[in-house]
């Protein structure tokens, strides 16, 4: 769970102000209204609010977008309710140790309660210009829906409005889902923000809010409620699962029910008979009895007649099943927190199972003398007025109320539970602690945390096994790390006061793996890494299994147990050994890009290459076939050769392939004029594959003397069947068949295959994977000048680790059947083994050294020979691989079920603020100034905050950019509209206005250009403006 209540900025902080009896409720502040302008004593003073107080939230105009790639745009129109919901969503579920993955391959709903949303009302204000953002910014439903998206989480999706009911209705919604199976977790949530006074205006005229800015719960002067702000997040699980995930449960839903109160003396009015009704039906749901039940958290608005009529409601109920007297506690978060309405219900919730974990009961504000009209002394509560210990015989059982005014009743009953923990005995064995944050300050933040978090009393509860798998299974990998290796408590404090300085993760990073010779010389020296790394040990059975189909003696397969290995079969066990270790390492994320090796290394650089079979590996090694016998084939990951330094790529292009894939095409003419018509049809209403055209015509128009739109409009060029005309024709099929491929890729669409000439897909492939860039289709296909086929068989080759290897490519594949990678592979192992290799200088490579090497200094991380059977070795180098940037996938070295997941620190967003203001107001003020001026036309606004300089210049817009500059400095023309940018405006708000001028062409004097002036450069290109200054 998580939550952000008045003066509590998590649950922990929540607990403490509600054990020391802390009243959160403040005066408005004027970043939220007026309260001169707004506020009067006088309750029916037109248009003033009788109430000046809230319980409020800190800094709701601070948002870290840039955590939920969010643009800054996008989030000052976004109802901070959102940006409310998506941190604390993410905390919640960091304190769960679920993984988002998790959730994401499980069906998960979302259910979010929510009753007004303030913040639309700025963007209707006068003068405010009203952006694309505003309506998905604040519209109800993208409450919910918006986690489900961000989160990427595939189960219902619903926002609830229910009024102050809305959150424990949405807690209701995700039992009955939960139980039906239709969903395998359910977030649930419940958002509430005052910003705006009209509520409150409305809600003083109906005698709704307190005079005195205080829920009075039972009191005899109670006069009505204080508004609050909050946001609670809950994340549920059938309790069979959560045990079975030994997921930490913080109490369990014994059953919920919702109803209405029909027709009563007025829409707010509350009814006895529906609340004793609910009430009811929640215990029958339950089948629980009420005489078990030690606390009720109640509605309690501190209204005169409301209280009373739920305490009413309430005796009946319990009456139903018992007469006995006072054994019941209750209680209401509002006098602490004010009424959060739409949040309310789940506030009740969190209180609930706060004082379940605690075993406490806290007390309830705000009562001095109790309302004569409720009838305490016959009835089975008594009002908790002061801390107390919360004890029963059975497991402790609350129920939590929540009642909206207009009519929606809901009551819902929780248990605790409590863990059947296996007894765990202190280990030896160390365990990796990883931390990530995605900006230096939120490092800093979420390493602040984990400091204070190790002198809690919390920390001396949990195992360090729990914390650090809890950490590594359901934590984001983020570009900025930080971890070592512990194996105590007391070694993670010392280790989290002394931080070590902050790793980033590096932009682009390939790796290559380096096998040097690693000689093991018994199972003793195997076995003390197997038994704490399953894993290796999986490998390993895989292994012993392979064997077994060469049918190898048992002698040999169980050769690898003894404990001195016969001198024959060294080569197999080490063999057996090192392919184990790095195919763990790979299993687990580390993914080279290049492998290479040296002496008895080479065996396993070459299988994990795919140049050798595994099976064709142990055949040799374990002497059942010569290597005379093999036969290599290309790899599947690039192989350095050792002796000649020649890089083995998985395919090889060369120019007879190119010559055949670009040759001896005829297009049917039906075809083609069937493609140019959707062409011609969507090219001016789909605007995607209108960019996606006006890229290839930006090409051709550098390339060559072609325009794209002539050629779809040429009718002649379509409709010929001369030889003239067959390469353009092929080259136009192929723009628009890339361009609709793109398409439906990127939404997901299918097309039926018009064309099934085998060749032209292959083609079509090459183009769309980026393997044969635009440049070159068009070059090969419409190049004046013999081309240069040598060439681009070297781009090719330097490419095509984008090949998407899971299509068939049959041609290539044929192709490279016939190019052996070695003419004479026995001469060349020999070679191989008796050379000591050397690594070369490859660019933005890094290398991972395994075993003993000729050259030991030169890697960026090695694993030696003498400590290889080391756990903490295994460990480490997992470690090292993860601070340079790969992602490990922790859960495969802790499953869900071998560890405890247990509550720890959450991230520590680094926000920004956002919001709209009156400020906002000059854009339009500055729109007519600009409309006024004379001959020019408004083009558009763009916000400068949306895209820094410094950030543009390492983005895909910037490269946009740079090519617009060349296509234009190439052509050494002005552009043929004559247009110029003539006036930039800029105004407080930091929006920069450009404007096509109305200009009348005129020769310009030859003069040197005076380049000593800082200027701004705006492009057009394929619909996205980029800005150069």
């Amino acid at each position: 769970m998580a939550c952000r209540f008045p003066g509590a900025k998590n649950y922990q902080e929540f607990w403490n102000n509600l054990v020391q009896g802390i009243n959160s409720i403040q005066e408005i502040p004027p970043e939220r209204w007026d309260i001169d302008e707004y506020y009067s004593p006088i309750i029916d003073e037109p248009n003033k609010s009788i109430s000046k107080w809230c319980g409020l939230l800190d800094n709701i105009d601070q948002f870290d977008n840039r955590f939920f790639s969010i643009s800054p745009r996008e989030a000052k129109h976004k109802d901070p309710q959102q940006r409310l919901l998506l941190e604390e969503t993410w905390h919640c579920v960091e304190d769960a140790g679920v993984s988002l993955k998790t959730l994401q391959d499980n069906k998960t709903a979302v259910y979010v309660g929510v009753m007004t949303g303030d913040y639309q009302i700025l963007h209707t204000a006068p003068g405010v210009v009203i952006d694309s953002y505003a309506a998905l910014g604040n519209v109800d439903s993208i409450l919910a829906n918006h986690l489900s998206y961000q989160f990427g989480l595939s189960g219902e999706s619903i926002s609830v409005n229910a009024a102050c009911a809305s959150s424990l209705v949405a807690l209701h919604h995700a039992k009955v889902v939960l139980q039906s199976g239709d969903s395998d977790y359910a977030i649930v949530a419940g958002v509430n923000l005052n910003i705006q006074p009209w509520k409150y205006i409305s809600f003083s005229k109906s005698r709704m809010l307190s005079p005195n800015g205080q829920c009075k719960t039972f009191d005899f002067e109670a006069n009505g409620y204080v508004p609050g702000d909050g946001v609670g997040v809950l994340l549920l699980q059938p309790l069979e699962k959560a045990q079975s995930a030994r997921n930490h449960i913080y109490g369990i839903i014994k059953g919920a029910a919702v109803n209405h109160g029909g027709q009563t003396l007025s829409i707010t009015a509350p009814s006895v008979e529906a609340q004793r009704d609910v009430i009811l039906a929640a215990y029958k749901d339950a089948q629980m009895n009420p005489e078990t039940v030690t606390y009720v958290e109640a509605h309690g608005t501190g209204t005169s007649l409301g209280d009373p009529i739920e305490v009413e409601a309430l005796t009946q109920a319990f009456q139903e099943y018992t007469n006995a007297r006072h054994f019941c506690q209750i209680g209401s978060v509002k006098t602490n927190i004010g009424h959060l309405e739409a949040t309310a219900g789940i506030a009740g919730v969190i209180k609930v199972l706060l004082m379940m974990r605690h075993r406490q009961i806290p007390p309830t504000l705000n009562l001095k003398t109790l309302n004569p009209i409720i009838n305490f002394a016959d009835s089975p509560f008594k009002v908790a007025t002061s801390l107390s210990d919360w004890h029963s015989h059975l497991p402790l059982r609350a129920s939590v109320s929540s009642f909206g005014f207009g009519g929606v009743n809901s009551h819902t009953l929780l248990e605790s539970f409590s863990p059947d923990l296996p007894t765990k005995v202190p280990e030896d064995s160390g365990h990796l602690f990883i931390l990530s944050a995605k900006s230096p300050k939120a490092f800093k933040n979420t390493l602040s945390e984990w400091q204070n978090f190790v002198d809690s009393k919390d920390y001396e509860k949990y195992q360090i096994e729990d914390i650090c798998a809890t950490v590594m299974t359901n934590r984001g990998q983020f570009i900025y790390r930080y971890g070592g290796y512990v194996t105590t408590k007391d070694e993670l404090k010392a280790f989290l006061q002394k931080p070590l300085p902050l790793i980033a993760k590096p932009d682009t990073h390939k790796w290559c793996l380096y096998v040097g010779e690693l000689m093991w010389d018994n199972f003793a020296e195997v076995q003390p890494l197997l038994e704490p790394e399953p894993l290796i040990k999986k490998q390993l059975n895989t292994l012993q299994q392979c064997l077994s189909t060469l049918e190898v003696s048992s002698e040999i397969k169980d050769g690898f147990f003894s404990t001195a290995w016969p001198p024959s079969f060294k080569p197999l066990y080490s063999f057996m050994m090192d392919y184990a270790y790095i195919e763990t390492l790979i299993e687990v994320g580390f993914a080279p890009s290049l492998i290479t090796g040296e002496k008895t290394g080479l065996w396993v650089s070459l299988t994990k290459s795919g140049m050798m079979t595994l099976s064709d590996t142990l055949a040799v090694l374990s002497h059942q076939k010569n290597v005379e016998q093999l036969e290599l084939a290309r790899p599947v990951v690039p192989f350095l050769d050792p002796v000649t330094h020649h890089i083995h790529l998985p395919y090889h292009f060369d120019e007879d392939y190119l010559n055949f894939i670009i040759d001896d095409y005829r297009i049917a003419t039906a075809h083609l004029h069937h493609f140019v018509e959707q062409a011609r049809l969507l090219k001016d209403s789909q605007l995607t594959f209108k960019r996606y055209l006006e890229e290839w015509g930006l090409i051709l128009r550098q390339h060559t003397s072609l325009e794209l739109d002539s050629m779809l409009y040429n009718d002649r060029l379509i409709q010929s069947v001369e030889e003239k005309y067959r390469k353009e024709q092929v080259l136009l099929m192929l723009i628009i068949k890339s361009s609709l491929r793109q398409l439906d890729q990127k939404w997901d669409l299918t097309r039926q295959k018009r064309i099934t000439e085998p060749k032209f897909q292959e083609l079509l492939e090459l183009v769309i994977d980026g393997v044969m860039p635009k440049e070159t289709v068009v070059e090969l296909f419409m190049g004046g000048e013999i081309p240069d086929m040598a060439g681009y068989a070297l781009l090719l080759n330097q490419r095509q680790e984008h090949l998407d290897t899971s299509k068939p490519y049959e041609f290539l594949k044929k192709h490279n059947q016939d190019i052996p990678v070695f003419t004479n592979l026995s001469q060349w192992l020999s070679k191989a083994m008796a050379s000591e290799s050397t690594k070369p200088a490859l660019p933005h490579v890094s290398y991972l050294a395994f075993g003993k090497s000729s050259q030991p200094t030169s890697f960026d991380h090695s694993i030696p020979q003498a400590h290889t059977s080391k756990p903490d070795v295994f460990q480490n180098t997992l470690l090292q691989l993860w601070l340079k940037g790969i992602d490990i996938k922790w859960d495969l070295l802790y499953p869900e079920g071998t560890f405890n997941k247990v509550p720890l620190p959450t991230y520590g967003f680094d926000r920004a603020s956002f919001w709209l203001t009156k400020a906002d107001k000059a854009a339009l003020t500055q729109q007519k100034r600009a409309s006024e001026l004379s001959n020019q036309e408004l083009l558009a606004p763009v916000s400068k905050a949306a895209m820094p300089l410094e950030e543009l210049r390492n983005t895909e817009s910037r490269k946009r950019l740079d090519l617009a500059i060349k296509a234009v400095t190439a052509s050494h023309q002005p552009p043929a509209n004559d247009l110029a940018i003539q006036q930039i405006v800029t105004n407080d708000t930091n929006d920069v206005y450009f404007y096509k001028p109305t200009w009348v062409s005129q020769p310009l004097p030859h003069q040197e250009p005076n380049f000593s002036r800082r200027c701004a450069i705006v492009f057009r290109v394929a619909n996205h403006l980029a800005l150069s200054q």
